[in-house]
C-alpha cells in the first residue's frame, strides 16, 4: 500500500477513474452485521464502524444510517440499516485530505465522518472493546494480519464483525476473448509488455480472492467467503455468485484509460522507468489500452475512445464473527441447550447411520416417525429451556434477554414445520390416490391436473386467506402481523408453506417424467426427500 501512501499520488484521479460498489454489496455486508447482532452473547450495536484502508472516503459514508431528514427526501434510497458513526483509517495523508473534504459536502451525514491518517495495524486511538464493525474495501490484501487480527479483537465488541471485500483484475464481457490480454499485462514478467513485476506484494492475496486470509484459531465464531465471480474462476470455492460490479465507460478519458492510470503498479513501474512517459506512441498503459481496442475492433483515435465499453470486476467477500461473550448468562443458556441437542442429534445419527436407506413407502413412513419423534425430543428441550427461563440477571445482560427469547422461538417455529413434513406428504398421496379413483391412471396428465386442483384447495384451507395474502403481495408478511399470528395460525401458515413446496417440485418432475402416473409421482418424491431429510434431526444452530 506504500504507493498510495506516497504524496505524489494522484488522489484525486484514482476517486474518479475508480468503480463504485454496488448497494446490494454494502446490503449484505449489513445484513450478515443485523444477523450478528440477534444472536445471545453479543454486544455490538449500530453504532461505530471503522473502515481500514478508507482511500477518499468511497465506501466509509455509505455504512453510516441514512438520516431521517434525508431519507425523507429521497424516496428511492431504501436504506435501512447502518451505523451511527464511522471512522475511516488510511496511511495516505492526499486520500485522508481527500476523504474529509468529500465528508464536507455530505451535509448531516458527513459530520459523522471521521478520519484518521494510520496503519490498518496501529489503532492505539480507538479504545478497547469501542467498535461494532471493521470493513475493508479493495484493501485487505496490504495489511499485515498477524498483526491486525489482534488488534481487531481487542477494539470490537463481543459479536462484533468484520468484512473484507477486494475486487481483481477487471473483465470485458462484451470481450471475452481479451482475458489473456489482461492477464499478461497484469500478471505477466515482461517489462516491455506488463507491469506485473511492480505491484507489491500484496498483491498475490488479491489475486488468489483473500483465500490467503484466514482467521485465527481462537477468539472468533465465524468466517464465510462469497465469490460474485460467475464463471470467471471455476475454481475458486463455491458459492460462485454473479459479478455484481460492472461499470459502462468510455474507452479513453477518465474511463478505462483513467481507470488502468489509478494501479500503482503503473506508478511503480514508472518510477524504475520514466522514459516510458515520454515515447511517442504513448506510456506502457496506453498502449496496453490500444491492444485491447483491436483486439475489440474499436477504432483508434478520439471516435473510438468516446465509445462505450462495459466492464466488469470480479469480487471476493469475507465475513467473519468475534467470539461471543462467555461471560454472558444468556449465551451460556444457548451453548447448554445445543449440547443437550447435540447428544439427540449424535445418537440419531448413531441410530441411522447402520441402516441401509428405506426401500419402499412403509419403511419410509417408519423411518420417518422415528425421526418426528426425535424431532419431537428437540422441540421439548426448547419448550423446557423457555419455561425455565430466569427472572433476574445482572442488569448489564438484562437486554439479551429478548433477543434469547427470540433465538428459542426461532427454533421453536423451525421444529414445528419439519414436524409438519410427515403429515403434508401423507396428505399429498392420500390425495393423489383419490385422484386415481376418479380418474383412473391411463390419463396421466388429466390426473395431475385434477391433484393438482385439489392440493391447492387443501392450501387455502390449511392457510386461510393470510396465507393467500402472502403470496398475492411483493413482500414478505412484516414482522408485526407475525407476531399477532395465533399459534394455530402459524401453524397453519406452515402446513400451506410445506403443501406448496410438495407442489412445485411435483409440477417440475412431471414436466420431466409427463407419463409417471400421479401416485408414483408423489410416492417417489415421498420417498426421495424423506431419506434426505431424515439424515439428521435438524437443529439451526
Amino acid at each position: 500500500m506504500a504507493t498510495f501512501a506516497k504524496r505524489t499520488f494522484d488522489a484525486a484521479r484514482y476517486a474518479v477513474s475508480r468503480p463504485t460498489y454496488p448497494r446490494a454489496l454494502y446490503e449484505s455486508v449489513l445484513a450478515y452485521h443485523e444477523q450478528s447482532l440477534e444472536i445471545p452473547g453479543t454486544s455490538a450495536r449500530w453504532d461505530h464502524v471503522v473502515d481500514l484502508g478508507c482511500g477518499t472516503g468511497q465506501a466509509t459514508a455509505e455504512l453510516l444510517q441514512v438520516p431521517q431528514v434525508e431519507a425523507d427526501l429521497s424516496e428511492e434510497d431504501e436504506r435501512s440499516l447502518g451505523f451511527t458513526r464511522a471512522t475511516g483509517i488510511d496511511p495516505s495523508s492526499k486520500m485522508i485530505e481527500e476523504a474529509t473534504a468529500h465528508a464536507a459536502t455530505l451535509g448531516a451525514r458527513g459530520a459523522s465522518l471521521k478520519f484518521v491518517q494510520s496503519p490498518a495495524e496501529s489503532l492505539g486511538f480507538l479504545q478497547d472493546q469501542s467498535v461494532d464493525m471493521v470493513v475493508a474495501a479493495q484493501a485487505a490484501h496490504w495489511f499485515d494480519w498477524d498483526r491486525l487480527w489482534p488488534e481487531l479483537s481487542r477494539v470490537l465488541r463481543h459479536g462484533g464483525t468484520v468484512a473484507f471485500w477486494i475486487y481483481s483484475e477487471f473483465r470485458l464481457p462484451q470481450y471475452p476473448h481479451l482475458t489473456p490480454l489482461i492477464t499478461e499485462y497484469a500478471q505477466g514478467s515482461d517489462p516491455a509488455t506488463s507491469i506485473g513485476p511492480y505491484w507489491e506484494p500484496g498483491r498475490r492475496i488479491l489475486n488468489n480472492h483473500l483465500l490467503d486470509i484466514q482467521a485465527p484459531p481462537s477468539g472468533w465464531d465465524d468466517l464465510t467467503r462469497a465469490f460474485f465471480t460467475g464463471a470467471h474462476y471455476p475454481d475458486l470455492p463455491q458459492p460462485h455468485l454473479e459479478p455484481i460490479m460492472r461499470k459502462t465507460m468510455t474507452w479513453g478519458g477518465a474511463g478505462l484509460h483513467g481507470y488502468l492510470n489509478t494501479f500503482s503498479a503503473l506508478h511503480k513501474y514508472h518510477e524504475t522507468f520514466p522514459e516510458d512517459l515520454q515515447r511517442s506512441d504513448g506510456d506502457i498503459a496506453t498502449r496496453f489500452l490500444r491492444s485491447l481496442m483491436a483486439g475489440a475492433q474499436v477504432p483508434e483515435g478520439p471516435e473510438g475512445e468516446a465509445q462505450e465499453v462495459e466492464v466488469e470486476w470480479p469480487m471476493a467477500l469475507v465475513v467473519a464473527r468475534k467470539e461471543l461473550d462467555p461471560e454472558d448468562p444468556w449465551r451460556q443458556r444457548q451453548v447448554t441447550l445445543y449440547n443437550r441437542v447435540g447428544e439427540l442429534r449424535k445418537a440419531w445419527e448413531q441410530k441411522t447411520a447402520a441402516l441401509p436407506p428405506p426401500a419402499n413407502l412403509e419403511e419410509t413412513s417408519d423411518r420417518l416417525d422415528q425421526w418426528v419423534a426425535s424431532q419431537a425430543d428437540v422441540l421439548e428441550l426448547v419448550a423446557e429451556d423457555m419455561m425455565s427461563l430466569p427472572e433476574e440477571v445482572d442488569p448489564k445482560y438484562e437486554d439479551g434477554r429478548e433477543r434469547y427469547i427470540n433465538a428459542l422461538e426461532e427454533h421453536r417455529s423451525t421444529l414445528s414445520w419439519q414436524q409438519s413434513f410427515k403429515e403434508s406428504f401423507d396428505a399429498a398421496l392420500m390425495l393423489a390416490l383419490q385422484t386415481e379413483q376418479e380418474i383412473g391412471t391411463e390419463d396421466c396428465p388429466a390426473a395431475l391436473a385434477r391433484w393438482l386442483e385439489l392440493m391447492r384447495e387443501r392450501v387455502k384451507e390449511v392457510g386461510g386467506p393470510l396465507y393467500e395474502l402472502d403470496k398475492e403481495a411483493e413482500n414478505e408478511l412484516d414482522d408485526e402481523v407475525v407476531a399477532q399470528l395465533s399459534e394455530e395460525q402459524l401453524l397453519g401458515y406452515e402446513k400451506a408453506e410445506a403443501l406448496d413446496s410438495i407442489i412445485r417440485v411435483a409440477e417440475e418432475l412431471a414436466d420431466a417424467v409427463p407419463n409417471e402416473p400421479i401416485s408414483d409421482l408423489v410416492r417417489g418424491l415421498y420417498i426421495s426427500a424423506s431419506a434426505e431429510v431424515t439424515k439428521q434431526v435438524e437443529f439451526d444452530e
